[in-house]
């Protein structure tokens, strides 16, 4: 099982029915697109429609097989009242699914990630929580957004357009990631483009910071 991360404006991460053998059972990869314009309004329509009941209602009978863990990351703080519950209805109604996690960001960037977990570890020790000399990058990561996954850092992002450049996205995360650039755009970005990021990605000697 491989778990993928996909951003346009948003961006998901979800467990994808590709295997691929690697030091870890399952290997997390990351999709970054360019930005595109994604409105609050269209991002609250979808996150309801798959919460509804005559969605559940419409894939009753898979239920078992097609039932996803939903989490979002990002500053909810600007996102609409009404959105922001949609978010939390979401959340709630998935919270128990196991096997599959979706994770959307909204409002997301790498800096906004770290600087919310510096503040937060700041804030634990002003209140005797924790001593300064207790943080390391284990401490700092249990603070990040992306805390919620199993395999908050990817092995492989993949940028789609031929963009080379991961424009604040995952900057903790991706600390030792394989980069991928493919130029076919996002929508024609397809199972035969994926599976040879995946077949790019073997050839990889993964050496995460250590000489050879």
């Amino acid at each position: 099982m491989v778990s993928t991360l996909y951003s346009p404006y948003c961006s998901c991460s979800y467990s994808h029915p590709f295997s691929l053998q690697s030091r870890r059972s399952s290997v997390p990869l990351s999709f970054k697109s360019p930005s595109v314009p994604l409105s609050f309004k269209n991002t609250h329509r979808s996150i309801k429609s798959a919460t509804s009941d005559q969605y559940h209602e419409k894939h009753e009978r898979n239920e078992k097989r097609y039932k996803i863990k939903v989490s979002f990351i990002g500053n909810r703080k600007n996102i609409p009242t009404s959105l922001r519950e949609a978010i939390l209805e979401a959340e709630e109604a998935t919270k128990s699914y196991e096997g599959k996690h979706l994770i959307l960001a909204l409002d997301y960037s790498g800096r906004f990630d770290i600087l919310q977990a510096c503040k937060s570890l700041a804030e634990k020790a002003k209140n005797g929580l924790i001593q300064t000399e207790d943080i390391d990058e284990k401490l700092l990561e249990n603070e990040l957004m992306t805390k919620c996954s199993e395999f908050p850092n990817p092995d492989l992002l993949i940028r789609t357009s031929g963009e080379q450049r991961i424009s604040n996205f995952f900057l903790w995360q991706s600390a030792y990631t394989e980069l991928y650039f493919p130029t076919v755009l996002w929508p024609e970005f397809g199972k035969a483009e994926y599976l040879e990021a995946l077949t790019w990605y073997q050839h990889r000697e993964r050496r995460f910071g250590q000489r050879v």
